[in-house]
């Protein structure tokens, strides 16, 4: 199988769930990429999807093609990961940032406290 950058998806990618959607969304706007292995190159992408969702994606270069192998919701030791490196935010403040704007400031509109 195939997506329209020419990124092959191995059936393992959808073994935690992720919808192909959101897996490729970070592998074209990634906040952090890792070297896993150098031969044959494997690399670990960490970002959020289109809905906020911390995921950790992992690709694999074979048959002179980049292929997804890999994709699930971040664990701990990847959210710590990025946290040291100071680029974002954490999925918690992320979060806590989002429960404010739709509880307390009523955005966006239609949300309201019960």
């Amino acid at each position: 199988m195939y997506y329209n950058n020419g990124i092959g998806v191995k059936r393992s990618a959808f073994k935690h769930g992720v919808p192909l959607e959101d897996s490729m969304y970070v592998v074209e706007h990634y906040m952090r990429r890792e070297v896993m292995q150098e031969d044959p190159p494997k690399d670990l992408l960490l970002g959020f999807t289109q809905h906020g969702v911390a995921l950790e994606v992992i690709l694999l270069f074979d048959d002179d093609r980049w292929w997804l192998i890999h994709a699930m919701p971040i664990r701990k030791k990847y959210n710590e990961t990025l946290e040291r490196s100071g680029r974002w935010f954490t999925t918690t403040t992320v979060y806590r940032f989002m429960r404010i704007l739709i509880f307390r400031l009523k955005w966006p509109l239609g949300f309201r406290r019960q």
